[in-house]
């Protein structure tokens, strides 16, 4: 596995814990980032299309912002 794509899994990990963490999170998620609720939610159920490194990396920002509040 390359560097990247091990990255791409942590980040992975990371929003799939924080969604499944407490209920609400994955639309409190929807509504920080701005990536709509139905791509979060293939990314958590390993369905479809997973998001781009970019869409990745703002969904990993906006957990960061919301442990922050």
């Amino acid at each position: 596995m390359d560097l990247e794509q091990a990255h791409r899994e942590a980040l992975i990990d990371y929003i799939r814990e924080f969604a499944g963490a407490k209920r609400g999170n994955q639309a409190l998620l929807a509504k920080e980032s701005g990536v709509p609720g139905s791509r979060i939610s293939h990314l958590i159920n390993n369905t479809g299309r997973p998001p781009g490194m970019d869409g990745l990396l703002t969904l990993a920002e906006a957990i960061i912002k919301l442990h922050k509040v």
